[in-house]
């Protein structure tokens, strides 16, 4: 859909239902880890290009079951592609819908805080002459205060 003005409304009770779905997916996933940094970097890494090859390893031991060592547990591999397949296939439309939100967010963020700075110049404009907006000016403005101002440059020893 091409970005033209958002003119959009999302109710306390859809806010609420999409909440509640995203629960409910957590629910579903109760396996889902969180890896630090450093343990992401250690391990192999199974991106789009790779399910193929991984599909062809299973059905390769699939098809020569004297390939591996009877240490190597077949079911568990299988599960694991399995898994790994569908975790993928959920992970690239989720990713499109966090793309999207964000994409929104920023659009319609940008829209708010425009259309913010159209009243803060008003703001601005009518305290000059009216005492009464100096208080809701001052309140504003302190979004910018010290923007602008320069850091002197530390010396050296």
């Amino acid at each position: 859909m091409p970005y033209g003005n958002i003119s959009a409304t999302l109710s306390d009770a859809d806010l609420q239902a999409t909440r509640a779905s995203l629960d409910a997916i957590r629910a579903k996933l109760p396996f889902l880890v969180s890896l630090t940094p450093k343990e992401r970097q250690k391990l192999v890494k199974m991106g789009e290009k790779s399910v193929a090859f991984v599909q062809q390893c299973l059905q390769t031991v699939k098809d020569n079951p004297d390939l591996m060592p009877p240490t190597f547990n077949l079911q568990e591999f299988e599960r694991d592609v399995d898994l790994a397949s569908k975790l993928l296939s959920t992970l690239l439309i989720m990713q499109d819908l966090c793309a999207k939100l964000d994409d929104t967010l920023l659009a319609v963020g940008s829209e708010a805080m425009q259309q913010s700075l159209d009243v803060y110049a008003q703001v601005k404009l009518t305290a000059k002459r009216d005492a009464r907006m100096k208080a809701s000016f001052e309140q504003l403005a302190t979004r910018y205060k010290g923007l602008g101002q320069r850091r002197k440059p530390t010396e050296k020893p």
